[in-house]
């Protein structure tokens, strides 16, 4: 009863539920800040050092140029909006992991908030009023959004601020196309879907999939037969989709010179019908994080090569085709609209262009935009729909919030695991420990810690080959010589790596053969080469050269790794202790200083006192 009364009161005085949505406003902001607390502690893991490199200036680089280039060497992603708040921040104030991810936690909780808003129109839209009852509900299924499993990914890692801002841009699309009227409209929307274009492509299907929220929200009931869209959203939505990414992948290929980035050789190994057998294992693997995230979440999905042959293919395929098939008749039936639109956001990240990246078939994070269209469409539906209405009861009001205290404390076990680069690798490799990229992570991740028993360890332990035999060899050669190289026996690191052909040194032996200098030469600094294992196998065999005094082979192998990537630092690092050992003081000065302006404050301290051992060794 005191329910109903409060409940009463709220509708004759509508100030008290503006103060009971002012509340579940707090709530939310405290819930998500609790339990994403630790992520300040989280130091830089992965990607993150290369992206934080690029920003601080390094590799001979200025802001401008880092902004409107690749995010990462092999990786033709074009995202200068985000990449020029990273930019922007470490200009203004240096590398620091806390400050980032703090930024990373202030995006989800203006995303959490947008999506409660966006929630809140629907609602008053759809039933003309809100009470108690309803904005509880509401709150609770954004508490389910702010703290849901896939998410942690995208929050307590710095490098996945392109989905965090991609999706605030897009929500900010969806209020505004909410709620705005006139003549400023489409222009406004069309500026935020660029924005959000240029902070993350996989946006591309925003604007369709509001035409189609806009259409099931305004139909107040399902129309028998062919059902006609709204023709004025559906020209809008088609207009700024059109539009936004001709400008985007404009850009993209005059700035880049690639306007289309697919993973090849995923691209033959499932090509034909096959691509949507890969389209539904990726859609089987975003469902298992959606909806049983415990045990599936982590940092590496890998593609399931064994799912390739035999049966499965044509089984998944089939529905997949079956799949697609019943969504247009549904649609064209007048239903379904909402599962349509939702597609529409999901399809850029299910592989229908293989995306993979390092052979991983989804990403954790890519679930940040599309959970939080599900959770906007699922208002629709639910308030829409009569039968739905019950569930909206006290009982599933318990029920989510039972859900929210187990997200709760996935969120506080899980966030530690992105801590630093050992326990993000140890965590990966407890799940795919013998596939070669989670292996080559681990093992060096060890051993940058001086974990060396460990990872003499995990090296004893077999590989799975899987289908690239040439790459897995040398990966596994180079991490054997890294084991070597951290134990000081320098013979060992270049006996091991003698074997190991590089594409490079052919590349050289052909430049000589017609009178070239390959020293003189470099491949372009953004080359899909740039960040491969050759040029860690040359670092490697020219630290190992260095160590022995072979100083004119150092440089032979340094030379080689700036011709792979002449902005690598550690490269010119190399180059330049080469330079110092034949006794070319002043070369060799210069190309340190070249070298350390591409490092962050902890490299150059690395580096500044190797420099000083090798001056002393070179002194006595």
């Amino acid at each position: 009863m005191i329910g109903i009364a409060t409940e009463e009161r709220a509708r004759e005085r509508p100030f008290l539920l503006s103060g009971y949505v002012g509340l579940w406003v707090g709530l939310l902001a405290v819930a998500l800040l609790l339990a994403y607390s630790d992520v300040v502690a989280n130091g830089y893991v992965w990607d993150d050092w290369e992206i934080v490199a690029r920003a601080l200036g390094g590799h001979g680089r200025s802001g401008l140029e880092t902004i409107l280039g690749p995010v990462l060497p092999g990786a033709p992603y074009f995202r200068p909006l985000v990449i020029g708040t990273f930019v922007a921040e470490m200009q203004w104030g240096g590398s620091n992991s806390a400050r980032t991810h703090t930024i990373s936690i202030a995006i989800h909780l203006a995303n959490t908030l947008l999506i409660f808003s966006v929630m809140l129109v629907l609602a008053r839209r759809i039933r003309g009023s809100l009470n108690v009852k309803t904005v509880t509900w509401l709150g609770c299924g954004t508490l389910l959004y702010a703290l849901h499993p896939a998410l942690i990914e995208a929050v307590a890692w710095a490098s996945a601020r392109f989905d965090l801002l991609a999706t605030n841009i897009a929500l900010v699309y969806v209020l505004a196309g909410l709620l705005l009227r006139g003549a400023a409209r489409l222009p406004i929307l069309f500026v935020l879907f660029l924005a959000a274009m240029f902070s993350k492509e996989a946006v591309i299907g925003l604007p369709i999939f509001f035409a189609l929220l806009s259409d099931a929200l305004e139909r107040n009931a399902r129309p028998a037969g062919f059902a006609v869209i709204r023709l004025r959203g559906l020209v809008e939505g088609v207009v700024i989709c059109l539009l936004g990414a001709g400008i985007y992948f404009y850009a993209k290929s005059y700035f880049i010179d690639q306007a289309i980035f697919t993973d090849t050789f995923v691209a033959n190994e499932w090509g034909g019908w096959r691509r949507f057998a890969l389209i539904g294992e990726t859609l089987l693997t975003y469902a298992s994080l959606v909806f049983a995230p415990f045990t599936s979440i982590g940092p590496y999905h890998p593609i399931p090569w064994d799912y390739a042959n035999g049966y499965r293919p044509l089984f998944v395929s089939t529905g997949v085709a079956c799949f697609a098939g019943l969504m247009v008749v549904q649609g064209l039936r007048g239903r379904w609209w909402l599962l349509i639109a939702i597609m529409c956001v999901i399809a850029p990240v299910i592989n229908v262009l293989p995306l993979s990246v390092a052979g991983s078939i989804a990403q954790d994070r890519y679930l940040t935009l599309p959970l939080a269209m599900i959770a906007i469409s699922s208002v629709v539906l639910v308030l829409k729909t009569p039968s739905l209405l019950r569930l909206e009861t006290p009982a599933s009001i318990a029920v989510t919030l039972l859900a929210f205290a187990v997200f709760w404390m996935n969120v506080k076990v899980t966030v530690p695991l992105w801590k630093s680069d050992l326990t993000l690798w140890a965590w990966a490799a407890e799940k795919h420990g013998s596939l070669p990229y989670v292996r080559k992570n681990h093992v060096s991740s060890l051993i940058a810690y001086g974990m060396i028993d460990q990872a003499e360890a995990v090296l004893a332990q077999d590989v799975t080959v899987g289908v690239a035999v040439r790459e897995v060899k040398m990966q596994e050669a180079m991490l054997r010589a890294q084991l070597h190289l951290k134990k000081g026996e320098w013979a060992k690191v270049i006996e091991t790596l003698e074997p190991v052909e590089t594409h490079t040194e052919k590349f050289w032996e052909v430049v000589r053969k017609t009178g070239g200098d390959p020293a003189q030469m470099w491949l372009p600094s953004d080359s899909p080469v740039a960040n491969s294992d050759e040029i860690r196998i040359f670092l490697l065999r020219s630290e190992a050269l260095l160590a022995i005094g072979r100083y004119k082979d150092a440089l032979g192998e340094a030379e080689k790794a700036v011709f792979v990537n002449r902005r690598n630092a550690m490269a010119r690092v190399m180059r330049a202790f080469a330079y110092y050992g034949q006794g070319k003081r002043e070369v060799a000065e210069k190309e340190y200083q070249v070298a350390i302006a591409g490092m962050m404050p902890e490299q150059r301290q690395v580096a500044d006192r190797a420099r000083s051992d090798l001056l002393a060794r070179l002194r006595d």
